[in-house]
């Protein structure tokens, strides 16, 4: 810019020379008129030159104008990507302070429910679908209605009933909202607690929807794996998590592995294979040979559920083209380890999807398949009243083994447990029998009390006693193998000496008889000697499970 300043100097002192002698010609009366003529193009020349020469000099100057614009607005722009990283960052701050207050305000719902000790029960009636056989609600066709906030009202004829619950949904509520009442519970599986949450109801009353959900409105199984890696995330630099995940169907009272090959699964329920459920001294209620996979993403665990859901049994009936015929249960497995003390904790989320209860003669369908399953998903959902029942009532002996679904909710119902009903039910007056059905068992189920809920937290001393009694057990288990062999020993020798026990029948046949007997003796006493073994080391588990349970703390940032 300062070179340019001085040639336009230049410029000028050229121009003030040039009109001096240009004066002098014009002045001079010996100047030739031919000279004059080309003086006066020169000149001519000269004002075009001066005229371009002006033109460019305002250039020059706007675009110096221009330039020191450009550093202003430069700078401005500069101070203003500063603000907003400086705000962003604020943000991201403020966010994650945001989700910690949550999931703390979350832990102290989840507190009250351990204290409390019952059953959480939530209602919510489904949304009028194109698909109702009555169409949208109209002259009165509407069998539901809502007084209060925690409260529906059910006609049925002239008669009217209203039902309370922690939480009623009326059809506008969306999944949303739902999901940040089941949240809390969410929490507690992630700090240690065995946590259950299943849906209840008839055919075609949302159960599938409000546990699954469309992929553009996902309903609990995707939000709670989400939170959960959310969580994790958030809490990363106190402790470290690791997931697990395993699907099962109950399909006429026999167990499926929902995660193995689409191929598999159709042989194995062609088959009509089983996979066996039994109850564990230490480990609670397995299946043995369920596949449980590992789980780092989101993305990862909506690839299993959508495998899962493919493999599933769905059939077709009035009330639905696409009805569960089955009882889906997804478990997420949490293991947690905290970095300051090394605690370790595991917590497990039952997430449950039971098929739709209705009466047979509503399946709508004549094939006898459809009919069998009917009878069987009635059948395990009145054992599972039974449960309810019993529990209710506060009876000594819950039949649990009455069925399949009942033994493997037996950890989440036997108290020690965070459980939660969500009963979903139709609007229409043509299902209000079955709505009044699904709301009375609601009702019954809400005023089940479990007992305070305990963390899943390892236990060093348990742990030694337990891998004690297992050793002695193993020890029985090989001597009445050695026994076994010696007795299959000796009765070989017997065999081989056919000829001399011909001689001796009668002697020889009694010592054979004493010594079967004696055998007998023995096995029997080893076998109630483990028998006694486990009783002691289940009763050692419940005796170190509550000692052990009354001095931990209650902040979900340091697990006992």
């Amino acid at each position: 810019a300062d070179d340019l300043m001085h040639h336009i100097r230049l410029g000028r002192l050229d121009a003030v020379d040039e009109v001096n002698q240009r004066e002098r010609y014009r002045h001079n009366k010996l100047f030739p008129p031919e000279k004059q003529t080309a003086v006066q193009r020169a000149e001519r020349e000269v004002r075009v030159l001066r005229g371009q020469y002006a033109e460019l000099r305002r250039s020059v100057r706007e675009e110096l104008d221009v330039s020191a614009d450009m550093r202003q607005l430069h700078l401005a722009v500069m101070r203003m990507v500063g603000s907003v990283r400086a705000a962003d960052a604020g943000a991201r701050a403020a966010e994650e302070m945001a989700l910690r207050e949550r999931w703390r305000y979350e832990h102290a719902q989840g507190e009250l429910q351990e204290i409390r000790g019952n059953i959480r029960v939530f209602c919510r009636v489904r949304k009028h679908v194109s698909s109702d056989p009555l169409g949208l609600v109209g002259a009165g066709q509407a069998a539901c209605s809502f007084p209060m906030d925690d409260s529906v009202c059910v006609r049925d004829g002239d008669q009217r009933k209203t039902y309370h619950f922690d939480r009623v949904y009326d059809p506008t509520v969306t999944q949303s909202q739902v999901y940040s009442d089941v949240r809390p519970l969410v929490a507690s599986a992630m700090e240690g607690f065995n946590v259950c949450v299943f849906a209840y109801g008839q055919t075609g009353s949302g159960k599938t929807y409000t546990m699954e959900g469309p992929v553009h409105d996902p309903g609990i199984h995707f939000r709670a794996v989400k939170d959960m890696f959310d969580y994790a995330h958030t809490r990363r630099s106190e402790c470290t998590y690791q997931f697990t995940l395993s699907v099962l169907e109950i399909h006429n009272e026999r167990v499926l592995d929902l995660l193995v090959d689409p191929r598999v699964a159709a042989e194995r329920r062609k088959q009509k294979q089983d996979l066996p459920v039994k109850l564990d001294v230490v480990r609670g209620v397995t299946v043995e040979g369920l596949t449980a996979i590992p789980i780092t993403t989101v993305d990862s665990m909506v690839g299993i559920i959508e495998l899962a859901a493919g493999n599933r049994m769905i059939g077709v009936t009035q009330h639905n083209e696409h009805s569960s015929r089955s009882h889906l249960i997804v478990t997420l497995h949490c293991h947690g380890e905290q970095h300051s003390n090394g605690k370790k904790w595991y917590g497990k989320l039952h997430l449950v999807d039971l098929a739709g209860s209705e009466r047979i003669p509503k399946a709508g369908v004549g094939a006898f398949e459809r009919i069998e399953e009917a009878k069987h998903i009635n059948k395990s959902l009145t054992a599972l009243h039974d449960v309810f029942s019993a529990l209710a009532q506060k009876e000594k002996h819950v039949p649990y083994r009455n069925s399949r679904l009942t033994m493997l909710l037996q950890d989440s119902l036997a108290g020690n447990s965070k459980v939660l009903m969500v009963v979903t039910v139709s609007p229409l007056a043509e299902d209000a029998k079955e709505t009044l059905s699904s709301l009375t068992m609601a009702k019954r189920v809400k005023s089940i009390k479990l007992g305070g809920a305990k963390r899943e937290v390892e236990n060093k001393e348990y742990m030694a006693i337990s891998e004690k009694h297992e050793r002695r057990v193993e020890e029985l288990r090989q001597r009445i193998g050695t026994l076994e062999a010696q007795l299959r020993n000796a009765l070989g020798a017997a065999k081989a000496s056919a000829d001399d026990r011909s001689k001796r029948q009668t002697q020889d046949g009694r010592l054979r008889q004493e010594e079967r007997k004696k055998w007998r003796e023995e096995r029997e006493r080893l076998e109630q000697a483990k028998r006694e073994a486990e009783d002691k080391a289940s009763a050692y588990k419940s005796q170190l499970v509550r000692a052990s349970a009354s001095a931990l703390p209650l902040d979900p940032r340091e697990p006992a």
